[in-house]
């Protein structure tokens, strides 16, 4: 259920922050603002770009926005291929190429485990910490930082076994705001007798606001569920599965 453009951007973040030690001191305070403004950005809403290259040459691209309420544990994700909504309550759905809805009920008793761990990660940097733990250590290089007026660009490298392979982020300084970032990841699929097939991705953030866009963050405008009874009121004829 994780936003994984927004999860790796965090962890890159701060983890480029704790290898900036060794850097030089305008380095250690460009990296510090950029994780400063997104902290700051516990609220928030931007726009992204997902393109994927696969190993037959097809390709695939999603435009999509993201929002999400950290206080109300309340997030939104939408984009051509799915919609999802992780609230209080709900987990919700929607295949728009399957034309398919799953709805979740977190509140069930065999759900319980599976919501506080899920908030934890989403709302609380739970997953954060741990990834920075285990999987970061010492896999990064600050390979550029330029700055020209308020404009604070930040590139970074990594090995080459890793999947994540660049990183690269402009924040505004006069603002405190981050004005996009852009990552490229090698996915392994399968290992041939030719080598290993592997996707291409790449995403792409930007147009980054402080607050959410309130009106996205609501079930209500989804479905209904009253007396055991659930309707849809959007995407009305896709075929639903739930769990309730």
């Amino acid at each position: 259920m994780k936003n994984h453009g927004l999860f790796l951007f965090i962890v890159c973040l701060l983890f480029s922050f704790n290898k900036a030690s060794g850097q030089a001191i305008d380095t250690l305070g460009a990296l510090k603002q950029v994780v400063n403004e997104f902290k700051d950005l516990r609220n928030m809403s931007c726009d992204y770009i997902k393109t994927a290259q696969f190993p037959n040459g097809s390709k695939d691209k999603l435009n999509g926005g993201f929002s999400m309420d950290s206080e109300k544990k309340r997030l939104y994700d939408s984009c051509d291929a799915y919609t999802m909504l992780y609230s209080e309550h709900w987990f919700y759905r929607a295949d728009h190429r399957k034309k398919k809805v799953a709805i979740i009920n977190m509140d069930k008793d065999y759900n319980k485990k599976l919501k506080k761990a899920t908030e934890k990660d989403l709302f609380q940097n739970g997953a954060i910490s741990k990834f920075l733990d285990s999987v970061l250590l010492k896999t990064t290089v600050v390979k550029k930082i330029r700055i020209a007026g308020d404009t604070v660009n930040i590139v970074l490298g990594f090995k080459a076994n890793q999947q994540l392979k660049s990183l690269e982020i402009i924040s505004n300084k006069s603002t405190n705001m981050l004005v996009s970032y852009e990552f490229n990841m090698v996915i392994p699929l399968e290992k041939t007798a030719k080598g290993i097939k592997s996707v291409k991705l790449k995403v792409a953030c930007s147009n980054f606001k402080r607050q959410p866009d309130w009106h996205l963050l609501n079930e209500n405008d989804f479905f209904s569920y009253k007396k055991g009874k659930l309707e849809l009121k959007k995407y009305n004829k896709y075929i639903l599965s739930t769990k309730l």
